[in-house]
């Protein structure tokens, strides 16, 4: 006998390509993930963190994603779904109407108290269709640092990290020592929504947990008696060397570079036969999630990028979404204008939609076609800022102490945030 689960995250529902809405590619998406659900035979869904693009969704954001859950009772055999809290959701948000979503079997822990009691609602048991337990799920969510009591003012980037390693460690230990002291036997499986070693810059939306400092998570932080941990945050799917971890990697590619890469979802198998050797209970697979349209970026001289743009066909009946850039000599203030006249050479229901113009003029900087640099303020992380800053001032990089101690700095910042929270009652 097994246990079939699917393993996905970071939809980011209400995100968008800078003013592009992507609701109806979300749409298509969670109509995809349905029909997925029955043709596998799921019987858990995990959804690993970033459900939402914004802490404060909108309203679409939300009907999508309630219209999905409730059609899944209805329309699927799934027995349990799983959904946790990730870095861009509002966990107060998200855990709302756990009391009603615990009714209809969907267990979400939006976010994660530093309290040790507090971490039983992270507990979830996978019941037999004839009673008992077939696994558990340990539905760790995205927790911040604060959380877990580590403290970086001061700290040095070894100190940082071993404070992080054992931190970690203790949160997954003493959930496992929980569910097998619960339900002893049963196979245990776990969530989280973090920075792995293996993972790139650019492959997330936002540096959590120092990783700029401490260069990602260790694998060694989960627990070994976790036959499969469902990580949700980078945007990648490939698995955590030496672990039983994967990430699932985002269904739909959130700017250009992902867009080259095939986006998947995650269906594991996990063996619930007793006889079956700890540690090799679980099998993975990977399912293709299809794209529904495209995301392209035609460079070149003007004439070449307006032909190309006169040109382009897509093999999708939702129209591209297309980032320009421009070689020129000089900045062409009618460049946005005969950009749209190349597009409405297009028919109206398939003519593609520019998300974003650059010239590049040579020897400057790229420039936006309202004439803004580029690389203006909120394009950048604060980090970026602080090294352009260090850079223009000093004519050289901030040294690596220097570095961890601005890092050290937000998350002070971020401490402030959480502390507030608490004491107001939100996240």
């Amino acid at each position: 006998m097994t246990l079939r689960i699917l393993h996905t995250s970071d939809w980011h529902l209400g995100s968008s390509l800078e003013s592009a809405s992507r609701d109806e590619e979300h749409r298509r998406f969670l109509d995809w993930l349905l029909q997925t659900l029955r043709d596998e035979a799921i019987d858990l869904l995990i959804v690993a963190g970033d459900v939402f693009h914004y802490a404060q969704p909108s309203a679409e954001a939300q009907r999508l994603y309630y219209r999905f859950l409730a059609r899944i009772g209805s329309e699927t055999k799934v027995r349990q779904i799983v959904v946790i809290g990730g870095n861009h959701d509002s966990a107060s948000r998200l855990d709302a109407p756990r009391e009603v979503l615990d009714a209809l079997r969907i267990h979400v822990v939006g976010g994660l108290l530093g309290e040790q009691t507090s971490w039983e609602r992270c507990l979830c048991p996978i019941e037999r269709p004839g009673g008992g337990v077939s696994a558990v799920v340990l539905a760790v969510p995205f927790v911040h640092e604060f959380r877990l009591g580590i403290r970086t003012t001061g700290r040095s980037p070894a100190e940082i990290t071993a404070d992080f390693r054992e931190a970690f460690q203790n949160l997954y230990r003493s959930l496992a020592d929980l569910a097998e002291e619960r339900w002893p036997g049963a196979p245990l499986i776990a969530t989280g929504h973090l920075t792995c070693v293996g993972a790139e810059a650019g492959e997330y939306g936002t540096e959590i947990h120092q990783v700029g400092t401490i260069g990602g998570l260790p694998g060694d932080i989960f627990d070994p008696r976790l036959e499969y941990i469902a990580l949700g945050h980078i945007h990648r799917m490939f698995p955590i060397e030496g672990t039983r971890a994967r990430y699932s990697g985002s269904p739909l590619a959130m700017n250009v570079v992902e867009a080259r890469s095939q986006r998947w979802v995650i269906r594991v198998e996990l063996d619930l036969d007793p006889a079956c050797p700890p540690g090799s209970r679980a099998t993975t697979h990977k399912i293709p999630v299809p794209s529904w349209r495209e995301i392209v970026e035609i460079t070149g001289p003007t004439e070449e990028v307006l032909a190309k743009l006169r040109a382009l066909k897509s093999p999708h009946d939702l129209p591209p979404f297309v980032y320009v850039k421009l070689d020129v000599d000089e900045y062409l203030t009618d460049g946005p204008f005969r950009i749209n006249e190349a597009i409405e050479t297009h028919p109206l229901a398939s003519r593609p939609r520019v998300v974003e113009v650059h010239q590049r003029v040579a020897g400057r900087e790229d420039v936006k076609d309202d004439g803004e640099a580029r690389t203006g303020l909120k394009n950048l992380r604060p980090e970026e800022v602080f090294i352009r800053l260090h850079q223009s001032q000093f004519k050289a990089p901030p040294g690596d102490l220097l570095l961890t101690a601005f890092r050290t700095v937000l998350s002070q910042l971020d401490e402030a945030h959480v502390t507030e929270a608490t004491d107001e009652g939100g996240e």
